[in-house]
């Protein structure tokens, strides 16, 4: 593809075809490159200002082009490819697609355009290619990565946790809520269970629900619970939450009662001031269904009722 222009809020890149072709959810395009044999273990390079003095200003030099090196690794294809049907999703919600005044055209289009993305979907061509090129768990830099950085500046205060590591696809997945893709990169890893460096899954996914909805916060967990991912193993920094605390602060509903329903106790996991975050609770309905595990049972109740 060459080189992509400098604009106010993105960086110079050297991006392959196949992720243009990605990024402007052009499917059908990508399905014919990859049929015609295009290579999937690439990254795409993110240009830095090159580190040379600067000179004194003048006249000529205000002019002059400025230097990059590309010497920063960006997303994979299959990063891309993770990216944009999480952007597709979030512009049909935006634009309430599938209501009365929807063209039967525009209907028969996005059948087609689905149609395609389940053609390409991890588990059956993007992340076997990129499995059988020693790619599929590549990660991405979150400075590499203009999702994570948007992310980071709408959530500031849960920086850390998505700022510590860098992000596979599958972690992309479950933080935008698409249980599907993450199912189909798991089928394609042959994983039966989550593994142990993976637990953070599962507050990627809460933080997903702030960035979706419920029900996709939701459809992840349900997910991360048939892969046994152990729910009591991740807690969120300094700010001491537990997966279940953040979706009772977010008021993300049906997913705090599925963490419930799994017996997962509130501030399981402690910060790194020693403390455990408590419920705050936006739903009255949560409050009898918590407070059996924020003070350790129905006889620890019935006990404090007595005094």
């Amino acid at each position: 593809m060459g080189l992509q222009g400098v604009s106010r809020n993105k960086p110079p890149m050297i991006k392959p075809l196949l992720m243009a072709l990605i990024d402007t959810h052009k499917f059908e395009c990508v399905q014919m490159l990859l049929d015609a044999g295009a290579r999937i273990d690439v990254y795409e390079w993110i240009g830095e200002e090159s580190g040379e003095e600067e000179n004194e200003e003048s006249e000529e030099t205000k002019n002059e082009e400025i230097s990059f090196q590309y010497s920063v690794a960006g997303r994979s294809p299959l990063h891309a490819f993770v990216l944009a049907v999480y952007e597709e999703a979030e512009e049909r919600e935006k634009e309430g697609r599938g209501g009365e005044g929807e063209d039967l055209g525009d209907r028969v289009d996005e059948k087609k355009r689905d149609a395609l993305k389940l053609s390409l979907l991890p588990n059956r061509r993007i992340a076997p290619l990129s499995k059988e090129r020693g790619c599929a768990r590549w990660k991405v830099r979150t400075e590499a990565c203009r999702f994570l950085i948007e992310v980071l500046d709408t959530y500031s205060v849960y920086r850390e946790e998505l700022k510590s590591t860098d992000k596979t696809a599958l972690d992309l997945a479950c933080l935008c809520g698409e249980a599907d893709i993450a199912r189909g990169l798991m089928e394609v890893e042959e994983a039966d269970r989550v593994r142990p460096e993976e637990q953070h899954l599962t507050l990627l996914a809460v933080v997903g629900g702030m960035l979706r909805s419920d029900e996709t916060c939701l459809s992840v967990l349900q997910l991360l619970a048939d892969k046994r991912a152990d729910f009591t193993r991740a807690g969120l920094g300094d700010f001491s939450h537990s997966p279940l605390s953040l979706a009772c602060e977010w008021a993300l509903e049906k997913s705090a009662e599925f963490l419930l329903s799994k017996g997962v106790a509130v501030g399981g996991v402690a910060g790194k001031n020693g403390e455990s975050r408590f419920l705050w609770l936006r739903h009255r309905r949560l409050i009898p269904i918590s407070l059996p595990f924020c003070f350790g049972g129905v006889q620890t109740l019935t006990r404090l009722a007595s005094l």
